[in-house]
């Protein structure tokens, strides 16, 4: 097993992300904004790392979240921003991550719910990404 990768495949999936032309109006976060929160935005969240090495490399597989937030009415913006960071995110194998290479991204699952009492939307998704050394 192996966490060497976790900084780096943060850094790439925030490049990869803030760099798309569908959704560099949408502000993404790696920590809890200050001050005044955007409508919409975008925050990587959790992330658990299995093992996945083998002999002869120090692979991982990391799981990791990403959150849609909007305050407005509907789900259909925040399902499409959800839809065009999973087409980001699939696109990431073969980038490399430090010293490992990234050998597949699957979607997992999303969640869409209501946000709160502001009564805005979230979506949460994960990605199972595997990573080798």
């Amino acid at each position: 097993m192996s966490y060497q990768y976790a900084a780096d495949l943060q850094v790439a999936m925030f490049q990869a992300l803030s760099n798309d032309p569908a959704l560099t109006h949408i502000p993404l976060f790696d920590a809890p904004s200050v001050g005044t929160v955007p409508q919409t935005y975008m925050a990587i969240g959790a992330e658990t790392v299995l093992g996945g090495s083998s002999k002869n490399s120090a692979g991982a597989e990391h799981k990791v979240s990403l959150s849609v937030v909007t305050q407005a009415q509907g789900f259909h913006g925040a399902k499409q921003i959800a839809a065009d960071a999973e087409r980001v995110l699939a696109g990431m194998p073969g980038d490399a991550v430090g010293a490992g290479t990234i050998a597949t991204v699957n979607f997992e699952r999303a969640r869409a719910r209501h946000g709160g009492p502001d009564n805005g939307r979230r979506i949460d998704l994960t990605f199972r990404v595997f990573i080798d050394g």
